[in-house]
């Protein structure tokens, strides 16, 4: 019995043979590999079917090889366009442009809901408005105010500014203290204040390009008229002296010229200067004198340089050659109106100055004379008519010489503003809303 449990024990510690088991091993991974390989199914038999019954088409090859280097080459030109128009309108790129993309954006903005909104702020002095963009600046001693067109107030900046007037421009708007006050200005746009500068001399006018170049008539000791001109990032260009008595400046539309207006007297009589300059350089482009005319405001109107004065309305072209003229008879003109190119002089029909006379004029068009029943409160001009508030009446003269239309209008209307052909934005002593031209008003003749 110890003998057979002895020799089981022994069996039992017996090790396998090496070799078989080496083998069993191998037959073990085999096996499992097998079993983890992937098995053909039916699919892969159907696709090889297919593949056999629609052989490649070389015509589809040759197309779909023509379309691929087609995206290349849009891509390639894609890129190349990219670079392209950043290298020319580099200047254009700004932080400033992005934030009006993103405002154009809104979809609630009036450029798109097309509803405007009456606009209120308080009535404090003297008050100066302009438009700019579609947004209203509303300047006044101790505040420079930005309204949108839904009525929000979207800049408010205090100011030091006793008189304090604006200018605006597609890029920016201009705003300075007139006469003998601080002698400071502000450049402005639709998000925050650009520039705070102050002149050498107190400022007697100014004006603005739309190329963002800008101008002050500055009152100096040394000399009668001095033009400071200003660039784009804020830097004095240039600057013009003359003996002379400086009464109007302005720029052509493309920022290449500045108009200079003024006058001196000589032997008891006045003698005005028309001159025009590169206000990159202060060099006269023309300059032409005016003997016994006392001349105070002009504008371009393309290369047409127009003027007038106490004796009647002058036409020159781009090189000072006198194109026209239109005397006033003896007739002193009490308003100037200007705009879009267009320009025109009023007088007094009554010693009280209860009415007006409105000569429309033109360089080769005939004149346009109309009439207002009392003083000229506000006016503007559009494409095709000029617009004139008067005694609690908004007046449309057409251009073209057709009848006035006249329409009842609020009382203490300061400014007009063209927003388009249907809509006219009126500024008030303390509001402002848009009238609607679509309605009828009543006829004139």
């Amino acid at each position: 019995m110890r003998s057979e449990r002895k020799k089981k024990k022994e069996d039992e510690t017996v090790l396998p043979d090496a070799a078989a088991f080496e083998e069993a091993q191998k037959e073990e991974k085999t096996n499992a590999l097998e079993a983890s390989a992937p098995k053909p199914i039916a699919f892969d038999k159907k696709k090889k079917g297919r593949e056999e019954a629609y052989p490649e088409n070389e015509y589809y090859l040759k197309i779909a090889a023509k379309f691929k280097w087609a995206k290349y080459f849009a891509a390639v030109l894609t890129v190349v366009f990219f670079l392209a128009m950043i290298s020319i309108f580099r200047k254009d790129i700004t932080l400033e442009n992005f934030r009006y993309l993103l405002r154009d954006m809104n979809t609630d903005s009036t450029k798109y809901t097309d509803v405007y909104s009456t606009i209120y702020y308080d009535s404090v002095g003297d008050t100066d408005f302009a438009l700019f963009r579609d947004y209203l600046a509303v300047v006044r001693p101790g505040d420079t105010l930005l309204y949108s067109s839904e009525g929000k107030t979207v800049l408010s900046v205090t100011n030091d500014y006793i008189a304090p007037h604006v200018l605006s421009t597609d890029s920016f708007f201009l705003v300075y203290d007139f006469g003998q006050t601080t002698q400071q200005f502000s450049v402005m746009n639709a998000f925050s204040k650009l520039y705070d500068g102050k002149t050498s001399a107190p400022i007697a006018g100014a004006a603005a390009s739309p190329t963002g170049l800008f101008a002050f008539i500055l009152k100096n000791a040394d000399f009668r008229g001095v033009v400071e001109i200003y660039d784009g990032d804020f830097d004095v260009i240039s600057r013009v002296y003359t003996d002379r008595y400086v009464t109007h400046i302005a720029f052509s539309d493309d920022g290449t010229r500045l108009l200079i207006v003024s006058l001196t007297d000589a032997g008891g009589g006045w003698v005005s200067e028309v001159s025009v300059v590169d206000p990159y350089n202060d060099q006269s482009v023309f300059s032409v004198s005016v003997p016994g005319e006392m001349l105070i405001s002009g504008a371009f109107s393309g290369d047409t340089v127009t003027v007038s004065g106490d004796g009647g309305v002058y036409h020159f072209g781009a090189a000072g050659e006198k194109l026209s003229e239109e005397y006033f008879s003896g007739k002193t003109p009490t308003d100037i109106l200007t705009g879009k190119g267009k320009y025109a002089v009023c007088f007094n029909t009554t010693i009280l100055g209860t009415g007006k006379t409105v000569l429309c004029t033109g360089e080769g068009t005939d004149p346009l004379t109309v009439k207002v029943d009392g003083k000229i409160e506000a006016y503007t001009f559009s494409d095709t008519d000029l617009w004139i508030v008067s005694e609690k009446k908004l007046y449309r003269f057409p251009l073209s010489g057709g009848d006035a239309v006249i329409r009842p209008i609020g009382d203490g209307c300061q400014r007009l503003f063209m927003l388009d052909d249907d809509k006219l934005l009126t500024c008030f002593g303390n509001y402002a809303e848009v009238v609607l031209l679509s309605g009828d008003g009543e006829t004139a003749r």
